[in-house]
């Protein structure tokens, strides 16, 4: 019978954050997904990865969100035909290990064939922008930063290693990123 996401679940924190200003946006986990969510704002099409953790600087973690991310990057200029069948599974309810909600996943806007509309505009767009989010709870920005900045000042810290695997992995992500346009 759930409409929404828990309070506390990284989805919830996705939806109230980020998707809070969306024309449109989609649920796409599980299955063939593109994305955890999609967004259209104005000429902006953005894929939100999202992913809770319970250990801090969790490079492991970040490693599987990253994935998930540069696997599908290519789904971010698909044809109309891709975005027609997509738009079959967002008229559907979500549903978890074999269990039906009342979770709709088109999250906001107002029609599937409005959104889909849009979204088929919205790849035309010469002005579009791309972008990929991660929402993620087990590494803090902040933190991050200041542990960067240890570490280009060569001061010792507890995460150094973990550190440096995530800056790998983030540098992947942005070159591929670049790659793709």
């Amino acid at each position: 019978a759930s409409t929404s996401f828990s309070a506390n679940s990284i989805f919830n924190f996705t939806e109230s954050r980020i998707l809070h200003d969306a024309d449109y946006s989609f649920l796409g986990d599980l299955g063939n997904e593109w994305a955890d969510f999609i967004k259209l704002k104005g000429n902006t099409l953005s894929f939100i990865h999202a992913k809770y953790g319970d250990s801090q600087f969790s490079a492991s973690s970040f490693h599987e969100v990253v994935g998930q991310a540069l696997k599908n990057i290519g789904n971010m200029t698909p044809s109309n035909e891709q975005i027609d069948l997509k738009a079959v599974r967002w008229a559907e309810n979500f549903n978890i290990a074999g269990f039906n909600t009342a979770i709709t996943r088109m999250r906001s806007g107002d029609t599937i064939p409005n959104a889909t509309d849009t979204y088929k505009k919205l790849l035309l767009n010469p002005n579009l922008k791309r972008e990929i989010i991660l929402a993620i709870n087990f590494i803090s920005r902040t933190q991050l930063r200041d542990r960067l900045h240890r570490l280009r000042a060569g001061t010792p810290f507890a995460e150094k290693n973990q550190v440096i695997q995530i800056l790998w992995l983030l540098s992947s992500l942005i070159n591929s990123c670049q790659e793709n346009g």
